[in-house]
């Protein structure tokens, strides 16, 4: 009976959050195409340590034209056809760091390998198409 109930909770979760995904999308969809604009602007307020392959979750959201990046999951979800430019800025403690920015959760776009042992900064900027 329990079994049951889990089930039922994670089949719900996974109904919510694609209709949160959904109702982003056609937010986004509805403002682009009435203003014609995209853009994110995020940041971490505090440090983080993370795992392999982990997400970025920024926790300051500066600004979210066309409502394309999702606060809670750390994604960007490209709403209409186009050239989008990503910039980002990273500073590693000391360790060795690696990251990488992907496109539809496996296709790298960007990566770099930090290796320190004083605190690195690394600014990159990259592009990504959206097709039809």
């Amino acid at each position: 009976m329990q079994t049951e109930q889990i089930r039922k909770d994670v089949l719900f979760r996974s109904e919510i959050d694609q209709l949160r995904n959904e109702t982003t999308h056609l937010k986004a969809n509805l403002y682009s195409q009435s203003h014609g604009a995209i853009a994110f602007t995020a940041r971490l307020s505090r440090d983080v340590n993370l795992a392999q392959g982990q997400t970025v979750v920024f926790d300051k959201i500066q600004l979210n034209i066309g409502n394309a990046y999702h606060e809670t999951y750390g994604h960007f979800s490209a709403p209409i056809a186009g050239l989008y430019q990503f910039a980002l800025t990273l500073l590693n403690n000391g360790n060795e760091s690696y990251f990488t920015l992907v496109r539809n959760g496996n296709e790298p776009l960007a990566a770099s390998l930090l290796q320190s042992r004083f605190h690195t900064c690394l600014g990159c900027c990259c592009s990504a198409a959206r097709s039809q």
